[in-house]
């Protein structure tokens, strides 16, 4: 067994969010590599930056603004977008994915009521929307299956040969994706095939790479 020596840090925002099974498929995805999986929150979020910290996953949260009001705290944001320009790359997922955007709408599916935030902790050239309800149908949560609260939609891709790929991903409440004007040094990586819009992409910054995606990856 490979004693760990890089960490990838996973954002808990403490809010009860179905978070486990990311978890899980990155352990297992990394088991024997030498890479840990490190738990941490807005109190935590800065202890491992005497260690070989390789990225972060920010998975979905139950409302979005806690990350807005979680990372500002402690210099964490800043302390982040250093690290990110420095050469760190950071995956957000669903909620995290608004709000790595400099600005989204996001409309209640139930209520439809909009949204319209300038995302103070956003760093990427695009502006999220959703969810989009012709991806997403508002399904009452089950008590005992959290998954009940999700679609499934179909993503294309290119694979590894460069061929055109499909593939269903869980979405729930998660955001669709359009750059603005001045973005530049960013690539499409996948679209919803219903909506032809796009559902994940990576985009540059300083040394480092953001990654944002509306459905969930596991």
């Amino acid at each position: 067994m490979t004693e760990p020596y890089y960490d990838i840090l996973f954002y808990d925002t403490k809010s009860g969010a179905k978070t486990d099974t990311l978890h899980r498929v990155l352990r297992r995805v990394f088991k024997d590599t030498g890479i840990n999986i490190a738990t941490v929150d807005k109190d935590s979020f800065q202890s491992y930056k005497n260690r070989h910290v390789l990225g972060y996953v920010f998975p979905g949260a139950k409302a979005g603004s806690l990350y807005r009001e979680q990372l500002p705290e402690n210099g964490n944001f800043d302390f982040y977008r250093e690290e990110i320009h420095k050469g760190k790359t950071s995956l957000n997922i669903c909620a995290m994915g608004y709000n790595a955007c400099k600005s989204f709408l996001y409309t209640n599916p139930e209520t439809k009521s909009e949204h319209r935030i300038n995302s103070e902790i956003g760093m990427l050239d695009f502006h999220a929307f959703g969810p989009d309800t012709r991806l997403y149908k508002p399904i009452q949560l089950h008590p005992e299956n959290a998954w009940t609260t999700y679609s499934a939609v179909e993503i294309n891709f290119k694979g590894r040969n460069g061929t055109k790929q499909a593939g269903h991903f869980a979405l729930s409440q998660g955001p669709s994706f359009k750059p603005a004007i001045e973005a530049t040094d960013y690539e499409v990586i996948a679209h919803y095939s219903a909506t032809k819009d796009i559902a994940i992409l990576k985009q540059d910054i300083g040394k480092g790479t953001i990654i944002a995606s509306g459905p969930a990856l596991e």
